[in-house]
């Protein structure tokens, strides 16, 4: 089976046949269309995925405060009740679970059902319902990481979560939890620290009371952004006793005195130190408006009971909230009484003790006042992360810090798209199960119809071979016709004429040397009919040497001239293409010697762009409109078109005649 110019694979006459390669390239292209659905999933999973890079990430709480939450008991009604102490229109109201640490969220016990609603009166006889909430399915509840509803535009001074959906506990027992209830009003957490009532709880001290509820401490760690810090906070120098006295601290200037609504203490938390979150937090500390100043304020006082018991249990790395309505004040400073250990001090080891904090914010209708102010500590530590300017320059020590609404709607959107992701990996394992039963569906037709085209290919293959050797048949009759019938008939021709000048007791010499002569002339033509029926014509440089070869041979014994220009390309011609060149040749040196008797023949093989032949004499010439349909000049236009070439002959009566052809497609002919 031989190749095209286009790399098809043809018979014996030019006809396509199948190919594995095609087969190949349809099953590709059918595996391209199965593959549609997936690119789309798999594209749009790179999109969620790369979203939630962008998004505040949802981070554990270790809860060292041991204030879990709220257990309330089951009854008819059960309610908590929180007091703003002024009168608030709340625009978001998010209701935290209270999960206990390793117990995963199936333990949150949050309640599958309850109303919200909002009154001026404390006993609720007239309300306005802000949102109701009823779980889709079963336990929908414990894995939400916060329940969240948009205000109506209602105010009041209460806000009352009745619940109406209850847990079992492993007794039989029915109840609910909850961690933390957070009501946004102008930017700001309105519940933080209010007073809470519930109409029943089982109450533990610390770990399980009502105050939990607004105390501001979460299951998780609340305002934290996606952006990573390259700085950890600000910090004193390295103390060996823990007893100061209020004399280390650290201070943030406003500028000016400004109304503050909340003030949020960030603990240091620095990534070496893994295992030491709320790092160098003090355990008594008071925290202080203006100080050193008639207008001086106590905002917090951590004092009690007196060292070494702990007032303030290490918060780790959840944020110490501190609501200040109506406070005015142009400095806020955080002064240790006792500071954090942060040595070893076991064995014999050095005891070490400092204050530090990752961020200090103080915050007025949704604007953190104190972002970028300067900060004072009273003996400071810098270097490593560690700088006054890092306690307001936005960032806890490990990530980026947001304010509620922000983070709220980041949460809110994470979780929707954590959702749509699951979704997306379910149906693109569902997918892959099913384009794998496709495929070996696919794969089991394919061999089926390879099979088929195997055995047709065969088929097609014998009936191919036996054209090409009809064609063989046809061409060695009429390469010997043309090539050997001519010098043959020389021969018989020299040997009567030999044969006559014996009888007639002439000198025989003259036409012995004739049959000599025309005896090697056929022995050439013999090989080149060999040659021509299988050629090896090797490179395209051997056969630019046959062609100079078969000219200056075919043109011996006249005045003729054969000139090869240009350098051959690199690669292999085709057999075909070879032997239809070297044929062509011989036709029109043939053809000029036979019937031009020129005097000089001239042969041009020019290899500078693709093979141009040119075949030039300068002899009785004719009119090729008359002598169209010659044998010779046939020969000359079949060879030709073999070789897809371009033949101009140009011949004009005593004007001798030019064979050009030009196979401007012979770099183009190598097979592969």
């Amino acid at each position: 089976m031989e190749t095209g110019l286009d790399g098809q694979d043809l018979d014996g006459k030019g006809l396509r046949v199948p190919s594995m390669r095609k087969l190949v390239v349809v099953f590709s292209c059918l595996l391209s269309c199965l593959s549609v659905e997936a690119a789309d999933l798999e594209t749009r999973r790179g999109a969620v995925v790369a979203e939630l890079d962008t998004l505040p990430p949802l981070l554990e709480s270790a809860q060292t405060c041991q204030r879990i939450g709220f257990h309330g008991l089951a009854g008819d009604p059960a309610w908590v009740e929180l007091d703003f102490r002024r009168r608030v229109t709340p625009e978001q109201v998010a209701v935290f679970p209270a999960r206990l640490p390793g117990t995963g969220a199936e333990q949150s016990g949050f309640p599958s059902a309850f109303t919200v609603e909002i009154s001026d009166d404390p006993s609720f006889a007239a309300r306005v319902k802000i949102a109701e909430w009823r779980e889709p399915e079963a336990a929908a509840g414990d894995r939400l990481p916060f329940w969240m509803a948009a205000g109506n535009g209602a105010s009041g001074r209460y806000l009352r979560i009745t619940v109406s959906g209850f847990r079992t506990g492993s007794s039989g027992e029915r109840f609910f939890r909850l961690g933390e209830v957070v009501v946004l009003a102008d930017g700001q957490n309105a519940a933080l620290r209010c007073p809470v009532q519930a109409s029943a709880s089982l109450d533990s001290s610390r770990r399980w009371e009502p105050l939990n509820l607004t105390d501001g401490y979460f299951w998780c760690l609340p305002l934290l952004g996606a952006r990573r810090s390259t700085t950890v906070g600000g910090r004193t120098r390295i103390d060996s006793s823990p007893i100061v006295d209020g004399m280390r601290w650290l201070e943030v200037d406003l500028g000016r005195p400004e109304q503050i609504d909340e003030i949020h203490l960030v603990p240091a938390h620095p990534a070496g130190l893994a295992d030491l979150p709320g790092y160098g937090f003090p355990p008594h500390f008071q925290l202080l408006a203006d100080p050193d100043t008639p207008t001086a304020n106590l905002l917090l006082d951590e004092l009690m009971p007196i060292h070494p018991a702990e007032a303030l249990p290490n918060p780790g790395a959840a944020h110490v909230m501190l609501e200040t309505p109506g406070i005015t004040a142009g400095r806020i400073r955080l002064s240790a009484h006792s500071l954090g250990r942060v040595g070893a001090g076991s064995q014999g080891g050095k005891r070490e003790y400092v204050l530090a904090l990752a961020e200090l914010q103080c915050w007025r209708g949704g604007k953190n006042l104190a972002a970028g102010k300067p900060v004072t500590i009273s003996d400071p530590a810098e270097g490593e992360g560690w700088s006054a300017a890092a306690v307001t320059d936005g960032f806890s020590s490990r990530h980026e810090l947001l304010d509620w609404p922000t983070w709220l709607d980041g949460i809110s959107r994470r979780v929707k798209l954590e959702g749509e992701l699951a979704t997306i990996d379910a149906r693109l394992a569902r997918w892959r199960e099913d384009r794998l039963q496709q495929l070996l569906a696919i794969a089991v037709g394919s061999l089926v119809a390879l099979a088929i085209v195997g055995i047709a290919t065969i088929i097609w293959q014998r009936t191919a071979a036996a054209k090409r050797l009809v064609a063989l048949q046809t061409r060695l009759a009429r390469d010997l016709h043309d090539e050997i019938g001519a010098s043959l008939s020389e021969l018989a021709i020299q040997s009567d004429l030999a044969r006559q000048h014996h009888q007639r007791q002439l000198d025989p010499g003259p036409r012995l040397a004739e049959i000599a002569t025309a005896a090697r002339d056929t022995l050439d033509h013999m090989r080149d009919v060999i040659w021509l029926l299988t050629p090896q014509a090797g490179t395209w440089r051997d056969l630019s040497h046959r062609l100079d070869s078969v000219a200056n041979r075919l043109l011996n014994g006249i005045d003729h001239e054969v000139h090869v220009a240009g350098e051959p390309p690199e690669g292999r011609p085709t057999p075909q293409w070879a032997r239809d060149s070297v044929a062509f040749l011989k036709e029109a040196i043939t053809n000029a010697r036979r019937h031009a008797a020129a005097e000089r023949i001239s042969v041009n093989i020019d290899w500078t762009d693709g093979l141009v032949l040119t075949v030039s004499d300068y002899g009785r010439g004719f009119d090729p409109a008359a002598a169209a349909g010659g044998h010779g000049l046939e020969n000359l236009r079949e060879r030709a078109a073999a070789m897809q070439a371009h033949l101009e002959i140009n011949s004009q009566p005593n004007q001798g005649t030019t064979v050009r052809l030009e196979a401007l497609n012979a770099r183009r002919t190598s097979p592969r």
